[in-house]
């Protein structure tokens, strides 16, 4: 009740609990905040530029919310995958529901079905037609095709998708957030982790390592 008076300054918020229910039902939008990269930037530039002046509390808020709105703006691009002249653009993250996401793994299961069975009908006339009236032939040679394109299909797909590496990489970044579910995190913990997934391709701010690089530097010398 305390807290409903005043301005909310900043709340911790689960990345992946805002990805599969939406950012309006789970994420920082539902309490009516927005974290803007920018402004987030030119606050933590003022706070470091108070020598002397410190606020754990504000460390914590900055920090979570700059890697809360790089988490969040990498999965508005990976997740819906929606393109624009055949560029990703990021959307806003809403919930699919279970009905929608079994309707659409059906299409796909019934789609790729057509389809190997429209091959399968070519590849046996095109083999029929090859071998004239010779039919067991044909067959025999249309499930050597089919089979060696099953196997090819079967290696191929165990190379992971670009869209797959990116998800596995979201949900690698969202798990080093939950690493500041409380003020009281491990600066130099979460730096490393930071520095690990960055190798990976997560971008995140430069004021994030600021902060904790300095923050670093001041537990070093209590």
């Amino acid at each position: 009740q305390l807290r409903a008076r005043y301005c909310k300054l900043w709340q911790h918020y689960q990345v992946m609990h805002a990805v599969k229910q939406g950012e309006r039902v789970a994420g920082a939008l539902k309490d009516g905040l927005q974290p803007n990269v920018e402004l987030l930037e030119e606050v933590a530039a003022k706070m470091h530029s108070m020598s002397g002046i410190r606020s754990t509390f504000l460390e914590w808020a900055l920090v979570d919310a700059l890697i809360y709105a790089e988490c969040i703006a990498f999965a508005q691009v990976v997740v819906p995958g929606e393109t624009v002249f055949g560029m990703p653009v990021p959307v806003e993250l809403t919930a699919v529901s279970a009905r929608t996401t079994f309707l659409r793994s059906l299409t796909q299961f019934v789609v790729a079905g057509v389809e190997e069975l429209v091959i399968l009908v070519v590849v046996y006339f095109v083999c029929n037609a090859l071998v004239g009236e010779a039919h067991a032939t044909a067959w025999l040679m249309t499930s050597i095709i089919v089979a060696s394109r099953w196997v090819v299909k079967a290696i191929s797909a165990q190379k992971k998708e670009p869209k797959q590496v990116a998800l596995e990489l979201l949900a690698s970044m969202g798990s080093v957030h939950e690493a500041l579910k409380t003020t009281s995190f491990n600066a130099r913990a979460l730096r490393d982790a930071l520095y690990r997934v960055a190798d990976r391709g997560a971008g995140f701010s430069p004021w994030v390592f600021n902060i904790l690089d300095a923050r670093i530097e001041r537990e070093r010398k209590e």
